[in-house]
């Protein structure tokens, strides 16, 4: 049986969670406490336990001009004793068949995951441009203040990237991305920088700052990541961009989309992998 969560499931659906993914208590209990919903997981029941789960959350997708909506699957996951059944297609077909959406889309956790959804309909349509470089100097001034309001980050990223393909998240998602950055040990971002207001969601790994999003220009873009860099004493700097930005770096697929046709290049970021 395929069904929608109850909250008697939790429990074994952390479970699931655990030995699928390996992370620890503390994150589990942090993401069931801040993002779970009855209505947002799809679960297969066996001899009347969940044994395989995935999650779905609403966003909108811009496409000609027009907003698509779409839901972001997420954690897809079967206890090792299940796996291969098809149970994770199974999944994913109640999700497309009984949401109420435009489509759906994913990020596959590796290269080869790719073909395994594009054989069950999910065609690679979003991509992002890795840049990376080392600390320079720099004495160019910058304001930056810690902690970030949803509703401005929301506002902030939707005017700087709006365009076909792009995934505009709710404030309810981008709140949840916000504490789970914090959760995880890392900072949110708000910047004044030549004139403009600018917000970035990075931790720092090692003598690294990673930008897990950048919602900055490109003429300012390794100015502002720079210094903020410098400021937290990292010694480089590591981003994921649009890759349509006119900035230098490494482009790489990202994520995949199905029920949707004619989205190429297309940049949501903020997957929560």
């Amino acid at each position: 049986m395929i069904t929608k969560g109850k909250s008697s499931y939790i429990p074994y659906l952390k479970k699931i969670w655990k030995e699928c993914f390996k992370d620890n208590d503390s994150y589990i209990d942090f993401f069931f406490n801040n993002r779970y919903s009855d209505d947002s997981v799809v679960v297969k029941i066996v001899d009347g336990i969940p044994v395989a789960m995935l999650f779905v959350f609403y966003a909108n997708l811009i496409l000609n001009g027009v907003c698509k909506k779409v839901g972001y699957v997420y954690a897809v996951s079967t206890l090792e004793k299940y796996r291969g059944r098809g149970i994770s297609t199974e999944l994913m077909e109640y999700a497309n068949k009984n949401f109420d959406l435009d489509g759906t889309f994913l990020v596959p956790a590796s290269e080869s995951l790719f073909k395994f959804y594009e054989d069950r309909g999910y065609n690679k349509a979003f991509y992002l441009k890795e840049v990376s470089f080392d600390v320079f100097d720099s004495d160019k001034n910058i304001h930056i203040s810690y902690g970030v309001e949803p509703s401005e980050y929301k506002l902030l990223r939707d005017n700087m990237f709006s365009c076909d393909g792009y995934v505009s998240w709710g404030e309810e998602s981008l709140e949840y991305a916000l504490k789970e950055n914090e959760f995880v040990g890392g900072k949110n971002y708000s910047i004044f920088y030549n004139g403009n207001k600018y917000a970035v969601m990075g931790y720092i790994d090692k003598d690294r700052f990673f930008a897990r999003e950048s919602v900055i220009a490109d003429g300012d873009l390794k100015d502002v990541l720079n210094l903020i860099a410098k400021k937290e004493g990292c010694k480089s700097v590591y981003t994921r961009i649009d890759v349509k930005r006119n900035v230098e770096g490494n482009d790489i697929p990202f994520g995949s989309i199905k029920g949707i046709d004619g989205v190429f290049n297309g940049y949501f970021n903020i997957a929560l992998d």
